[in-house]
């Protein structure tokens, strides 16, 4: 775990920089600068590109974790093996921005009556098919390397001070609303470049396109394995973005830009998650090369407990300052109508937290078909739950369905993993960690409220973190969270005695 928790440690930071920086964005430049039918159209564009990313991939870039530790083992296995997998992308994006066209007509009639604006905009779509393809490559490339500090830079904080750049000059009118997207697209593009740039600063851009050494098997194991990837991970991006589709698609870009600010928030209780397993899922695979299942025990179940208090302290910190945020933010009376989307999206993913990494584990085993029949299913489970619930509950029954697909899903995946390989992600701690949960969100919602909202959200915050710490160490339910304090804080506090 010493490069699971070093790499993971410094990403986290990152992301939650990032984090800081989407903040600012989603809470202030973008409602104060755009409107709510504008937000909708920045959010979806990149989300129907990235809903369409599995179809780019053709499932090459989960191949690349899976056999990584396989080829490393050879002489020029790997660049072979990137090679491969880099004219699978560059097939995919091109099949998929050609069907994209072929089909225009179709995708026009489905949003000319609420979201007529995106239809403006295909060409849009389509160069950002090619750049995240691309760009998702060269990061799944990154993540075998175990190189992801500056891939998460680029991500997580250059894209998103350059989209500040750009949705300010919009604001200021140097750039029309055409200007805008191009700009976005720039963006994805500089994105891309920097990350190529870094890998061949590492001396790792190294691709061959000779495969004569080959085994015609081997490259049938994985032809195979990426086909069900890539139908497994297209139920995943449908399940990401589907939301997003069919909020624009049923209510409007104006909901959808209520509903994707809303669901900003609810993301950041898992920026943790997103850090960590960049770096655990190599590691899984090498784990499954070797068979040492206790290894992947024992981390699976040290992720579950730390993904939970941390997604707990984020979800509660948000949740008990909501009232705040919306006095504060921008036209908070009319983004205020997202309330409930923020705390079913938060339950969905601190549900997720906890699982763990589930998906990870059956992706990476041999098991991995497993994922593709339970993702489809989910998929189906959640595009019938959106259908059937956001014309009772509007965005609410958009996010209340993704509770439920997510809720059901994870234990799914947990009990067949329990099946098959007797690997589970809770103990004992998980209980504790389900009462302090509640022992700190119960007062954390019914302490009054100040005048000041900038007081209260400081002194709510205060409240809730050190009440968090206080349980959680007493009752130890995190030992890496406790051998922290005990070596670099405990010997600091007044009245410390060795």
């Amino acid at each position: 775990m010493g490069v699971v928790i070093k790499q993971s440690s410094i990403s986290g930071i990152v992301t939650y920089l990032g984090a800081f920086i989407g903040f600012v964005n989603t809470v202030v430049l973008f409602p104060a600068f755009l409107s709510t039918e504008e937000v909708g159209l920045m959010r979806v564009l990149p989300s129907i590109a990235f809903m369409l990313l599995p179809m780019v991939q053709l499932g090459a870039t989960q191949a690349l974790i899976r056999y990584a530790p396989e080829f490393k083992k050879k002489p020029e296995g790997l660049p072979q093996l990137l090679g491969l997998i880099a004219i699978g992308v560059l097939i995919g994006a091109t099949l998929v921005a050609t069907v994209l066209f072929a089909f225009q007509r179709q995708f026009v009639r489905m949003f000319e009556e609420n979201a007529a604006l995106i239809n403006d905009y295909l060409y849009a779509i389509a160069a950002l098919i090619f750049l995240v393809g691309l760009y998702s490559f060269f990061e799944t490339y990154c993540r075998v390397l175990l190189k992801i500090i500056v891939m998460n830079v680029i991500k997580e904080i250059l894209l998103r001070v350059m989209t500040s750049i750009l949705v300010s000059l919009y604001f200021l009118h140097y750039l029309s609303l055409d200007g805008m997207i191009n700009g976005l697209i720039l963006i994805y593009a500089v994105s891309l470049a920097l990350l190529i740039g870094y890998i061949v600063y590492l001396r790792q851009f190294r691709f061959t396109f000779r495969f004569d050494t080959l085994d015609p098997q081997q490259i049938k194991t994985i032809a195979n394995y990426s086909l069900f990837s890539m139908v497994g991970a297209s139920g995943t991006y449908i399940i990401l973005n589907i939301d997003q589709l069919m909020v624009s698609n049923m209510l409007g870009l104006e909901a959808n830009g209520i509903y994707t600010t809303s669901f900003f928030f609810a993301v950041m209780i898992e920026l943790s998650k997103r850090a960590i397993l960049q770096i655990t899922t190599p590691l899984i695979s090498e784990s499954f090369e070797n068979n040492r299942l206790d290894e992947i025990q024992k981390m699976h179940r040290q992720l579950s407990i730390n993904q939970m208090l941390v997604g707990s302290l984020f979800f509660i910190g948000i949740v008990a300052n909501l009232d705040n945020i919306y006095a504060l933010m921008p036209n908070g009376d009319i983004y205020a109508a997202g309330k409930y989307i923020i705390i079913l999206i938060g339950i969905s993913k601190l549900i997720d937290m906890t699982f763990s990494n589930n998906n990870v584990i059956i992706v990476m085993s041999k098991h991995y078909r497993f994922n593709v029949v339970s993702i489809l299913c989910l998929s189906v489970l959640l595009i019938l739950l959106n259908w059937l619930l956001i014309p009772l509950y509007g965005i609410n029954g958009a996010a209340l369905g993704t509770l439920i697909a997510v809720a059901v899903f994870n234990l799914v995946k947990m009990i067949f993993i329990k099946w098959k390989f007797n690997i589970t992600p809770f103990t004992l701690n998980t209980v504790k960690m389900l009462a302090i949960f509640a022992a700190v969100l119960l007062p954390a919602l019914y302490i009054p409220q100040l005048p000041n909202p900038y007081w209260d959200i400081v002194l709510r915050s205060s409240f809730i973190s050190l009440l968090m710490a206080i349980l959680v160490l007493s009752f130890r339910v995190s030992a890496e969270v406790t051998g922290i304090y005990n070596k670099y804080i405990r010997h600091k506090l007044p009245g410390y005695r060795a």
